[in-house]
């Protein structure tokens, strides 16, 4: 299987579970940033957020990710009111998505996935959706959770 790590994070807490992710498989990993950064502030970010999930907005990307390469992109995330944000959604509408798998993970406050994974099924109709892995964001630092997932990926292959 070659695989690629993707990922986009505002506050860390996806990165970490990216990071570990790559420490864990050795995959190569690039992290989606926005053209427009968005603000620390957490209310500023959500009003930010709101207005791109209200109006189905897609904000340029400077990340550059060549999928040629790979039959498997792992995709994380954290979830922003119980969905994906928006620029995931406008890298998985920037590739073209057949042949390829996408396994999802995103961190979240307690909705675990939401809505996200239709959304993707949405936006990637041509990938196969692969079993994800989703976490509590305070359980991130000191859970094996992680790991075990990816073991029990590679029992299922």
């Amino acid at each position: 299987m070659s695989a690629i790590i993707v990922y986009f994070s505002t506050t860390g807490n996806t990165e970490t579970v990216a990071t570990r992710l790559a420490a864990t498989t050795n995959f190569p990993i690039k992290r989606l940033l926005p053209a427009e950064p968005y603000p620390t502030a957490f209310d500023e970010k959500m009003k930010r957020w709101h207005q791109e999930r209200d109006h189905d907005l897609r904000p340029a990307i400077t990340t550059t990710v060549d999928l040629s390469a790979y039959d498997t992109i792992y995709l994380g995330y954290p979830i922003w009111s119980n969905n994906l944000p928006a620029i995931p959604r406008t890298f998985l509408e920037a590739h073209d998505w057949t042949g390829k798998n996408i396994i999802p993970f995103c961190t979240n406050g307690g909705s675990g996935f939401g809505q996200s994974l239709d959304r993707i099924r949405q936006l990637a109709a041509a990938a196969t959706i692969l079993p994800g892995f989703e976490i509590y964001n305070t359980q991130i630092d000191h859970s094996a959770s992680l790991e075990t997932w990816l073991e029990s990926q590679k029992q299922s292959s």
